[in-house]
């Protein structure tokens, strides 16, 4: 049959036939490594199940659907295997750990009964084999060392919307008959952007054509891939050296997907900077609220409590990073790490609170708490420190660390979070599981504690008020029983005032800036709603909490400008309600005294004056906020997080992690 034009991907293990590594080591890897590249490649919208296989021995060739894009390989597939290289190492020995090279070209492929007649194949191998590219892996903290081949570069990545270009370095390869020019790049540790480096290059005059051509500045002298390898030297290179997989793809793409991408925990030293840390783009959209929505990348295995959306950033928390992730592609674009131990009974839960953004020193910075390990010796028992790490948004650098003591719990499973921060202070809660949590206040600028209160849990800051929940009883419980509300000024921990007091359960939600909606009940039926402000206490009147006529209030969502959109359960079904600054009532619809006959979606959330639900059988919809008529009945989608850089949608399964649809927003 005749040759077809195809990308081809090589990927070799570091060290995979290093004495250290057990035959069972070897086989774990070799299994890993093929979940690994399923997965990266299936978030690139290819299905692993699509693609024929042929296997190789030491190695294997893949060939993709005919429709997959050249893009995908740059700008999804090293960056969702960098990430799973990461998760996996994390929780793997030395001998069954992996890092890895990777090589990516496109040329023709043929086809006979024994096997592929690919050139291109055997020039990508001589990639992913050429010293240039061993020694930045060998000098890289990262997991992955990328590089492609001159064709490749100048018509795939020069014009990636996603990958910045400018943070390639060319090389000169000289391996075996192939002489040429290639770029590498480090997906998992960037080198700094450099555009004058795109500017001087060009082809190597020694690059020209002596053989057959297989791409821009390639030569090569033909080799034939049938049986196990490309040559006996090869396949006794690999034996030694490194397991290799090779990928026959042919370049398209849908819809990113990441169906099997879990934001995983770096090895200790890593970095995931990626290029958009060090090289964001000064963005000035329009700050009005997007209707319409377009599916985007999926990514995976984030725990939903600790989202949070910044400018064009979504920032979460793992057990051991705090995690930058473009609002746009779903990258990874930046880490920081905690360097200390975790406990080694830590709660399973992990963290529990998104990280609090503050201006602090003249920058913007994102801060993360994490339970660090303090390790006794002789008599004296280990002790608990909460782990300070705060990440600078503008660069995705670290800005500062720091620790404080925190209260060994009785029982096991310890927590520590960050329940949100003042112009002066981050205020850390530590607690365990049916243990009385503890509140600390950290000063910004000495990163020293400054205040400390016992049997009180922040629950979120509001201005200079620590609003939260502080035991009355003997016992705690998650769900605020034998508690009373209480705030604290955030800058002293001194007490501003106290709240309603419960038997059974307490609950404390935002409603708006400046206020608090205060939930009480006991076994679950005598339930009291009331709204309080934030800074003395005092009550506020706000129509529909307190009146049972008029139903109960179940969730609320700020717009981020100047209304409160809330959603109640009603004798006549679901109700909702938008609030102005002052708490008053502007429209409702739905409940007893609406006899407009209109439908009720429930309430995802709300962002410059858009509400943003969903119906239950003709799906998504956006409300005007001011007047709650009608604005979009087919915007695509129901964010649950919306800002003036894009939007995302939320599942979280019964465990707490999430599966996050990041959403392309039109205005």
């Amino acid at each position: 049959m005749p040759a077809v034009h195809r990308t081809v991907v090589v990927v070799d293990v570091e060290g995979f036939g290093d004495p250290g590594r057990t035959t069972a080591d070897q086989v774990a890897v070799r299994d890993a490594l093929y979940g690994l590249l399923r997965g990266a490649v299936e978030r690139a919208g290819v299905r692993w199940e699509d693609c024929h296989h042929e296997d190789r021995g030491d190695g294997v060739v893949v060939l993709a659907p005919a429709d997959t894009a050249k893009s995908v390989f740059v700008d999804v597939v090293p960056d969702a295997l960098a990430t799973a290289l990461r998760e996996h190492n994390a929780t793997h020995g030395s001998a069954q750990r992996i890092r890895l090279r990777m090589a990516v070209h496109a040329g023709e492929v043929a086809y006979d009964r024994h096997g592929v007649t690919a050139p291109a194949v055997t020039f990508t191998f001589r990639l992913v084999d050429a010293e240039p590219l061993k020694a930045a892996h060998r000098a890289s903290p990262g997991s992955l060392a990328l590089v492609v081949s001159p064709w490749f570069f100048d018509e795939v990545v020069r014009h990636s919307r996603v990958v910045d270009p400018a943070t390639f370095r060319p090389v000169e390869i000289a391996v075996k008959e192939t002489t040429t020019r290639a770029w590498i790049a480090l997906p998992d540790h960037p080198y700094p952007a450099d555009p004058t480096r795109l500017a001087a290059a060009t082809p190597p005059a020694d690059a020209r054509p002596t053989g057959v051509h297989v791409g821009s500045g390639v030569t090569m002298r033909g080799s034939v891939i049938a049986g196990r390898d490309v040559d006996q030297s090869r396949r006794t290179r690999i034996g030694i050296g490194g397991l290799v997989l090779a990928l026959v793809l042919v370049g398209g793409y849908a819809v990113h997907r990441a169906d099997r991408d879990v934001v995983g925990v770096p090895r200790p030293g890593t970095s995931a900077s990626g290029p958009a840390a060090t090289t964001r783009p000064a963005a000035s959209p329009a700050t009005r609220a997007p209707t319409r929505f377009e599916p985007g990348p999926r990514v995976s295995g984030v725990v939903a409590a600790t989202i949070t959306l910044e400018g064009d950033r979504l920032l979460h928390v793992t057990d051991s990073r705090l995690v930058a992730l473009d609002l746009r592609t779903g990258r990874e674009v930046a880490s920081v790490a905690r360097s200390g131990p975790p406990p080694r009974d830590v709660s399973p839960a992990g963290a529990q609170a998104p990280p609090a953004v503050v201006r602090a020193g003249g920058r913007t910075i994102a801060v993360a708490a994490f339970p660090t390990l303090v390790a006794g010796s002789g008599t004296t028992p280990d002790g608990l420190s909460a782990e300070l790490v705060a990440m600078d948004l503008s660069t995705g650098e670290e800005a500062w660390t720091g620790r404080v003591a925190t209260p060994r719990a009785p029982t096991s499973y310890p927590w520590v979070y960050v329940a949100g921060a003042s112009d002066r202070t981050v205020v850390v809660v530590a607690g365990g599981e049916q243990s009385t949590p503890t509140s600390i206040g950290v000063d910004l600028a000495s990163r020293k504690e400054v205040w400390r209160v016992d049997g009180f849990e922040t629950v979120f800051v509001d201005g200079s008020a620590a609003v939260g929940r502080a035991q009355t009883g003997g016992y705690w419980d998650a769900r605020g029983m034998d508690a009373e509300a209480r705030a604290l000024d955030a800058a002293t921990g001194t007490q501003l005032w106290v709240g309603p007091r419960t038997g059974q359960a307490l609950r404390l939600t935002p409603f708006g800036p400046g206020r608090v909606w205060v939930h009480t009940s006991v076994a679950g039926l005598y339930r009291h709603d009331t709204v309080h402000d934030t800074a003395t206490g005092a009550p506020q009147d706000v129509a529909g909490f307190e009146e049972r006529p008029d139903g109960e209030p179940r969730a609320c969502a700020h717009d981020r400008q100047r209304l409160t959109v809330c959603q109640f359960a009603t004798t006549r079904g679901g109700m909702l309600a938008a609030y102005d600054g002052n708490a008053n009532r502007l429209w409702t619809l739905g409940g007893p005294g609406d006899a407009s006959g209109r439908l009720v979606p429930s309430l995802g959330t709300a962002w410059h004056g858009a509400v943003y639900g969903a119906l239950d059988r003709r799906g998504p919809v956006v409300l005007d906020a001011v007047t709650g008529a009608d604005r979009d009945t087919a915007p695509g989608a129901t964010p649950t997080m919306v800002n003036e850089h894009g939007a995302v949608v939320v599942e979280a399964d019964s465990r707490g992690f999430a599966v996050v649809d990041f959403l392309t927003a039109e205005r």
